[in-house]
């Protein structure tokens, strides 16, 4: 899964450099740069974190669609991914992996049904207050316009605002809900990539597992 272009870069600094000091190059720079006067003599020596760096920096500056692709091609058979699903996701991973295969453990902690019987599900949702949080968050979000990254954190942090909550007692009951899991990727980029009904749904389970939760403390 590394990007093509990153692992030529790689190769190519293996026992050359370019004399503008630069080391993320394009492959049409590594064309117009490469001088085999400054090729070295001394053995390379192979640096994997390195390439997995480069290989990021490429992705970082790839395009959406070429991203989709990949991801589609590595995770068919797999995962059900309509488009919207699976742009949401190049977007969202575009700035985060380095490697196809970094996308992984994000899909298999987003996409499947959460389990919301899991041990760290189960003492988020019972929380005191959980339900008000996702109640919060579900209205704000069911009256948003555009299902965008950008209004689903400034709607997620004005849900925080008008229930009083903030940080985990936040966070933790939403994440919960959607994932079943309270650490992950940032909560309005799993809504963004889950889409609104999908979303819905989640936040309406979570709810009455916490309503639950309240009426068996009362």
């Amino acid at each position: 899964g590394y990007h093509r272009e990153g692992l030529l870069n790689y190769l190519s600094l293996l026992s050359w450099s370019s004399s503008s000091g630069k080391e993320v190059l394009s492959r049409d720079q590594l064309i117009a740069e490469v001088d085999l006067g400054r090729i070295g003599t001394a053995n390379p020596e192979v640096d994997p974190e390195k390439l997995r760096w480069l290989s990021g920096q490429h992705y970082r500056h790839e395009s959406i669609d070429v991203l989709q692709r990949g991801l589609r091609n590595r995770l068919a058979g797999r995962f059900e991914l309509d488009a919207r699903r699976l742009r949401a996701l190049a977007e969202v991973l575009r700035d985060r992996i380095q490697i196809l295969a970094d996308a992984d453990p994000v899909c298999e902690l987003v996409l499947p049904e959460p389990d919301l019987s899991s041990s760290d599900a189960v003492e988020a949702l019972r929380e005191p207050t959980a339900g008000r949080a996702l109640r919060q968050v579900a209205q704000r979000w069911e009256t948003l316009q555009s299902w965008a990254r950008a209004e689903l954190k400034e709607e997620l942090a004005a849900a925080g605002r008008e229930a009083g909550l903030k940080g985990r007692s936040l966070y933790h009951p939403v994440r919960a809900a959607l994932t079943g899991a309270v650490q992950g990727p940032d909560v309005p980029d799993v809504a963004y990539i889950l889409g609104r009904e999908t979303t819905a749904a989640r936040l309406a389970a979570g709810l009455t597992e916490a309503e639950d939760g309240e009426a068996g403390g009362a």
